[in-house]
């Protein structure tokens, strides 16, 4: 999963204003009610539509970039949720493009970056999901 990580992160770099030439954060895969857990934190009942909707999510503390575990590296729109949470990892490295001042402009940006990986790809764009649009 590293050189997976590598890889996407110089496409990342290729195609948008970043500069990261480090290390890749540690990319783990996990089952979507661990991942919502990880996202929602202790709660009673994880709604099935977190379980169902949520694809990853990049943890600062342990840098570490959590996946579902049906996370298909050959799968070009499976990869784009791995560019999406890079760049999450990018923005709290202090390699965040200029003028975001918040989440919503750094969830803003990963989408683009990764609606940009599919669309070279050939593949219609992400629709962008929020923390309400899971738990509702």
């Amino acid at each position: 999963m590293k050189s997976i990580a590598a890889a996407l992160l110089i496409w990342i770099n290729a195609n948008s204003g970043y500069e990261y030439l480090g290390e890749p954060p540690k990319v783990v895969k996990t089952d979507p009610e661990a991942l919502a857990y990880l996202l929602l934190g202790e709660v009673w009942i994880i709604p099935e539509r977190a379980k169902r909707g949520l694809m990853g999510l990049y943890d600062v503390e342990t840098r570490t970039i959590w996946l579902r575990d049906n996370f298909d590296p050959n799968n070009y729109k499976d990869r784009s949720h791995l560019v999406h949470e890079l760049v999450h990892f990018l923005q709290y490295e202090g390699q965040r493009g200029d003028g975001l001042v918040n989440q919503s402009d750094f969830e803003s940006e990963a989408y683009a970056i990764q609606n940009r990986f599919l669309r070279a790809h050939d593949l219609p764009p992400i629709k962008r999901t929020t923390v309400p649009d899971l738990t509702r």
